[in-house]
């Protein structure tokens, strides 16, 4: 039986989203999510989404898939059941609350730390647990 693949959005096309890779010189080592989905049997890289244009330009170049300036597009448009937040933690928050309403989506990979604090961290959980979501750090 073939196993199914995680079908993944990556929020962050920074340097541990896909920039550590582009700037290395060690081309068969993996430092970022988007190389590391790329080569993996087990995820299936859907899209990206980014806020800066010449990112997600490079991505688009790259990967060769549609990427979005904002998380609701992405969600709106492509079939993905996890999403990687690989972004500053100061908008964890909102990316994983606007997630939380997507009910395909039933895993978060959260990249550390895990909000500004650790009462935020809590409140994630517990937005997660509510709505189906498994999260992991």
């Amino acid at each position: 039986m073939d196993k199914k693949k995680f079908k993944v959005i990556l929020v962050g096309l920074g340097n541990i989203g896909m920039m550590y890779d582009l700037k290395s010189k060690k081309k068969n080592n993996f430092f970022t999510h988007s190389k590391s989905i790329k080569f993996s049997k087990d995820f299936v890289l859907k899209a990206g989404v980014e806020i800066s244009s010449s990112k997600r330009k490079l991505f688009e170049k790259i990967f060769k898939l549609p990427v979005f300036k904002n998380l609701n597009s992405a969600l709106d448009k492509i079939d993905a059941n996890l999403v990687i937040i690989a972004t500053n933690e100061n908008n964890h928050v909102k990316l994983l609350k606007r997630i939380s309403g997507c009910k395909k989506i039933k895993y978060i990979i959260l990249e550390k730390p895990g909000g500004r604090n650790f009462k935020e961290l809590k409140y994630m959980f517990r937005i997660s647990e509510k709505n189906n979501i498994r999260l992991f750090l």
